[in-house]
């Protein structure tokens, strides 16, 4: 837009707006305007009573977070040795294995 059009438009507002109308309902829309903004606002209670219950939930959040945190440092134990005995049964396989196949050479071997 350039500053002609804008001129334009102000000056037909300026003509086609009953500006005395406007002046004459303006103490209403300002009483609207502060019946609106105090109904917004909130009451001192309120407000108390919110932080009160975000406290409590923050206490509750805080506690079910303490109990997660012990449940999965047992869950981490449990795979610790989890782990550790599939490594032994893997160690105890392979060792057969061998033996296995040791033993079938030498039967082998033997006939």
């Amino acid at each position: 837009m350039n500053m002609g059009m804008i001129w334009g438009i102000a000056k037909v507002a300026a003509r086609n707006i009953p500006w005395g109308r406007v002046a004459q309902h303006a103490p209403a829309v300002f009483d609207l305007v502060g019946q609106a903004k105090a109904r917004r606002a909130p009451r001192r209670g309120e407000v108390a009573e919110k932080v009160l219950w975000l406290e409590e939930e923050n206490e509750r959040l805080a506690a079910a977070l303490v109990e997660t945190t012990e449940q999965l440092q047992t869950v981490a134990r449990t795979l610790e040795t989890v782990s550790s005995r599939q490594l032994l049964i893997g160690t105890v396989a392979a060792v057969s294995l061998v033996v296995g196949v040791l033993s079938l050479v030498i039967a082998v071997v033997k006939v």
